[in-house]
């Protein structure tokens, strides 16, 4: 947890990152927590989100240059069987979209990522061109199957409208990690080797679903392989001082890495997935409040930062917790990155792929990622 006293003001002037990344920011400024308006009510913060999205992100990668036919290749629909179900989730009767892609020559069972999109829990869909690609890359390059889940957000809709706080989100993912496993012939894959993976509000949830699992006793049922956690979105609050419970560190202060990409702060987060949720310290809503005793027996696990996140820093506290629980933990750094810099795949591809081949790797084994 070091880098005081080396933060720039913007990604683009920033010499620790990537410069295939900065060609993505240029142009492109982050507002700022503080300039932010900080809404009183949940109501008020999404009918301001859905007139307008809260972080301008649809202008990112404007003046990066096109991906060329090589890399668009990736993830070709090529030689993949992708269909979408509708299922229906517990305990509020709703119905969720989720997306199966497989290669079409590959017989047998597979092992399964089960994926959960980013998005702060607030926002994002299957649908977005990011994900799209994503799980094509990952099906059709390793030797696995995956499952997207279209959740309930929080403020802005998925393919699914409705919205829910917590735990609406956490119980779709749950809900449609048991369907795959009653549906595993079907779809052809091997219940023996499953794990969820997600980034960011992703991230968040598949921790969180694998804390419910515990908790239920479901844990090997459901997670045999674990989970995999990309830049994690866990700690519910920002600023916090770095002798905060859970030795959250300094990656999210604006001394540091806030303000990359993500710019931390006030109340919004919270607001947006259920403030009594943080004001009770829910692990099930921001899993950054666990001790070693609530992941004391969780299953093996994953947790993968970004050098330039103001989030890094409260995965690795995470796993910190993890190892002193006695969990089969590693943590991964991906250097020269912002928050989910690694699956930006349009412009850093053989990032994108490495980080794939290292789910693909948890998944069809019992072994850790070399990298």
């Amino acid at each position: 947890m070091s880098g005081k006293g080396i933060h720039h003001t913007s990604v683009y002037d920033d010499p620790r990152i990537d410069p295939r990344i900065k060609l993505m920011f240029r142009g492109f400024e982050t507002p700022h927590y503080s300039k932010q308006v900080q809404y009183e009510t949940r109501e008020e913060l999404i009918q301001a989100a859905n007139r307008a999205p809260i972080y301008p992100v649809q202008q990112l990668g404007a003046n990066a240059p096109p991906a060329p036919p090589e890399v668009k290749a990736l993830w070709s629909k090529q030689g993949l069987d992708i269909r979408d179900v509708h299922i229906t989730s517990q305990p509020d009767q709703n119905s969720i979209k989720m997306r199966f892609t497989r290669r079409s020559d590959l017989d047998g069972a597979l092992p399964l990522v089960y994926y959960i999109h980013g998005g702060g829990m607030a926002s994002g869909s299957i649908d977005d061109p990011m994900y799209k690609c994503l799980d094509r890359m990952l099906a059709k390059h390793f030797d696995v199957a995956v499952m997207m889940v279209d959740f309930r957000n929080s403020t802005t809709p998925s393919s699914t409208p409705e919205l829910a706080p917590f735990p609406g989100g956490l119980n779709d993912c749950y809900s449609g990690l048991g369907w795959v496993h009653d549906h595993a012939d079907e779809l052809g894959i091997d219940p023996a080797r499953v794990c969820v993976a997600g980034e960011s509000g992703g991230g968040n949830l598949a921790i969180a679903t694998a804390l419910k699992a515990l908790q239920e006793g479901s844990q090997e049922r459901l997670l045999p392989k674990g989970f995999f956690a990309l830049c994690p979105f866990i700690a519910g609050e920002w600023p916090q001082e770095a002798t905060h419970q859970g030795a959250l560190g300094d990656s999210h202060l604006d001394s540091v890495n806030n303000g990359l990409f993500l710019s931390l702060g006030g109340g919004n987060a919270a607001l947006a997935y259920g403030q009594d949720a943080l004001d009770r310290k829910d692990i099930l809503a921001w899993p950054g409040f666990a001790t070693p005793d609530d992941l004391r027996g969780l299953c093996r696990c994953v947790i993968s930062v970004n050098e330039c996140d103001p989030l890094r820093d409260e995965g690795i506290a995470f796993y910190r917790t993890a190892l002193s629980a006695g969990v089969d933990a590693r943590c991964r750094q991906v250097m020269g990155t912002v928050h989910g810099g690694d699956l930006m795949m349009s412009v850093v591809p053989s990032l994108a792929m490495d980080t794939l081949r290292c789910i693909a790797d948890f998944v069809e084994s019992d072994s850790f990622p070399s990298s």
